[in-house]
């Protein structure tokens, strides 16, 4: 465990209400950031809370690690959207964010061109029970996730259902991901790219530098 404590600082609320309602109070704060690791046999979690912890773990995750693990248990047809942020490599649109009434699945959404950033959703009654069984406080439930860089169940855990829930996690990490979120796939492996995509797009600029200079 890593936990971090800034240095005191005074509220912005005392700026904001007028001195008579301050002039007897302590407005100073010292804000909490707290890392949990937890490793297993092939991965290294991070469980973060506080306001600077995820700053601090930023340039060493995974950024496809919820989208990725949520690939391994989608149910396309069953799964609903709640929300979704994503961007487009066609068209004029870099980028969007929308919501979604009930039962509208993800199976409606997915189309040629878009990338899901973040994902709001309710998984699958199947999933729900296979998975997360012991989140659920009813039968029916089924689990509400955020998924994007991390993975979020959208419901308070005590610390042993932390532990279930990391384990669980490392055995979804073992099935094979579904390619159904996206049309493209990410290439992540660094020496792939520093040897090989690297040296293709400088050559296709500087083969392309004339159209370059004519394009706004």
């Amino acid at each position: 465990m890593y936990l971090y404590k800034s240095d005191e600082v005074v509220s912005d609320w005392q700026e904001f209400l007028p001195n008579g309602l301050t002039q007897n109070e302590n407005f100073n704060e010292i804000k909490l950031s707290l890392i949990l690791f937890v490793e297993t046999e092939s991965h290294l979690f991070c469980i973060i809370g506080g306001n600077t912890s995820y700053q601090m773990i930023l340039p060493f995750i995974d950024h496809s690690y919820g989208l990725n693990t949520y690939s391994r248990i989608i149910k396309p047809a069953e799964d609903e959207l709640a929300s979704i942020k994503s961007r487009g490599l066609t068209g004029t649109r870099a980028g969007m964010s929308e919501q979604f009434r009930d039962n509208y699945r993800i199976i409606d959404f997915i189309k040629f061109g878009k990338i899901p950033q973040e994902i709001h959703l309710r998984l699958s009654q199947e999933i729900s029970d296979l998975h997360f069984d012991f989140l659920k406080s009813k039968e029916t439930d089924r689990i509400q996730v955020y998924v994007g860089k991390g993975f979020k169940i959208k419901k308070g855990v005590d610390f042993e259902n932390l532990h279930r829930l990391i384990q669980e996690l490392d055995i979804i990490e073992q099935l094979d991901a579904s390619d159904y979120l996206s049309s493209y796939k990410e290439i992540t492996d660094t020496k792939y790219i520093n040897d090989h995509l690297y040296t293709e797009l400088i050559t296709r600029i500087f083969n392309d530098v004339e159209n370059l200079g004519r394009s706004r």
